[in-house]
């Protein structure tokens, strides 16, 4: 497995994740993002879907996006993605990060309070080879248990960013699901 360092947009890109989560986490996040932290966590998701497409498409090789579980590299098969993910171009398309995979990122827990699920199937995101689209529409719900829940669905555009948009009660019951 060979990790790779961070060029200089890398850093950049994850300098302003980082901010931005500390942002979402801060004690006035709903009155920042006028109650809606989901945009400002969309953006900071968007640097990695980025990278990832960029990956795919220029050394065409498929780059899969997992939930992990605390400080391991494998991913996890289920649908929590608040324990943290990784993006790694799988040269060996063996769906795991093996020797000869390159690691692109690899993102921490996400602050207890707060929950990351996929709404769709329980596995990876996958960007194509050659072309960097996403392989399947996996929405994501993001959770906020301080207070009265909320939550906001975000979905992929497929180079466009993320579109977000409230949860319906359905999605929340989710929310406080254990997996």
């Amino acid at each position: 497995m060979r990790i790779k360092k961070l060029d200089a947009y890398e850093f950049f890109a994850a300098f302003v994740l980082a901010n931005l989560l500390s942002l979402l986490v801060s004690p006035g996040s709903g009155a920042s993002f006028g109650d809606s932290p989901a945009r400002a966590f969309a953006q900071g998701l968007d640097g990695l879907y980025a990278q990832a497409a960029r990956h795919a498409e220029r050394r065409a090789v498929p780059v899969l996006l997992c939930p992990v579980r605390w400080i391991y590299f494998e991913c996890d098969p289920g649908t929590d993605w608040s324990r943290g993910l990784m993006g790694f171009a799988d040269n060996d398309r063996s769906h795991h990060l093996n020797e000869g995979d390159e690691l692109l990122r690899r993102q921490l827990p996400l602050p207890t309070y707060l929950r990351l699920r996929s709404l769709g199937e329980a596995r990876p995101i996958r960007f194509q080879p050659g072309t960097g689209r996403v392989g399947h529409d996996a929405p994501l719900l993001l959770c906020d248990l301080r207070g009265p829940l909320r939550g906001w669905v975000l979905r992929y555009r497929n180079g466009r960013g993320f579109a977000t948009r409230d949860a319906e009660a359905t999605e929340l019951a989710r929310c406080r699901t254990d997996e």
